[in-house]
């Protein structure tokens, strides 16, 4: 059994208001949308990894669909709610044939191995990995249940891996929740950065800190993955540092105040 305290820290209210509801609605849509994408034979078999309450609106949707599973526990977190259920859903007419995939390694591997054994990281440092933008960053949103693998990929570059992602994209698109899909790769483009030091793992996004008691390995110094991205919320926080966007000040000439200055003695004469 391993414990992770996890803690999530929002960058303002704004953005908690903005986005918690989303997040939690963008849970159950990857769910009903797995549920008939095999049901449908979009995909003969898919798995998933589910956390906390998210298990249970699957218990719930389940039924529904001409799909079988088999699950496990794959590790418990330190609070029941944190519970994670690795399952393996397949439509009931490949069921008899195809057994469940491979269960998840031990958890060994750090998001800083799948990242520095991908082909294009690009080594700033002996300790920072940067990445250009790739669909493989909701890797790093599994611990609020936006992940869509089980299983650990080889590398960023998995082309099995992202293929899974665009083609769940696609079908979202398909079977009616485009604006939920949209919101997706809206978030897949935001830069995100993870960071894993004396035993703690953090992941740094617009909108929040997370951060977990690392179960894999205790790295020292400080190692760091940063994922490039072009998109960035509204509600994100305004920074110096990666992943945070500086505030954009208008030129002088832009301003409100220049404008009424300008107004004002153009008046006057």
């Amino acid at each position: 059994m391993n414990n992770r305290e996890i803690s999530l820290m929002w960058v303002s209210l704004a953005a908690r208001d903005a986005w918690h509801n989303t997040f939690a609605d963008l849970r159950k849509v990857m769910i009903v949308t797995t549920l008939s994408g095999v049901h449908s034979g979009q995909w003969q078999s898919r798995s998933l990894n589910l956390y906390g309450n998210s298990w249970m609106v699957f218990l719930s949707m389940v039924k529904n669909y001409n799909v079988s599973y088999t699950s496990q526990v794959v590790h418990h977190r330190s609070a029941p709610a944190r519970m994670c259920h690795s399952v393996y859903i397949t439509h009931n007419d490949f069921a008899a044939v195809n057994g469940p995939t491979a269960s998840r390694p031990a958890a060994e591997i750090t998001f800083w191995d799948i990242a520095q054994g991908s082909s294009v990281s690009l080594f700033k440092t002996e300790t920072l990995i940067e990445y250009v933008q790739t669909p493989m960053s909701l890797l790093l949103w599994e611990d609020i249940g936006l992940s869509l693998f089980a299983d650990i990929p080889s590398g960023l570059s998995c082309n099995e891996c992202c293929n899974i992602v665009e083609s769940h994209l696609n079908w979202m698109d398909a079977c009616g929740y485009g604006s939920d899909a949209e919101t997706l790769r809206e978030i897949l483009s935001w830069p995100v950065e993870w960071s894993s030091f004396h035993g703690i793992e953090e992941l740094r996004t617009p909108l929040f800190k997370l951060q977990a008691t690392n179960w894999a390995k205790i790295y020292h110094p400080k190692h760091t993955v940063q994922i490039m991205g072009d998109g960035y919320p509204a509600e994100g926080a305004v920074g110096l540092n990666f992943p945070y966007q500086q505030k954009a000040f208008k030129s002088v000439s832009s301003s409100a105040s220049f404008k009424n200055g300008v107004l004002h003695n153009a008046c006057s004469k």
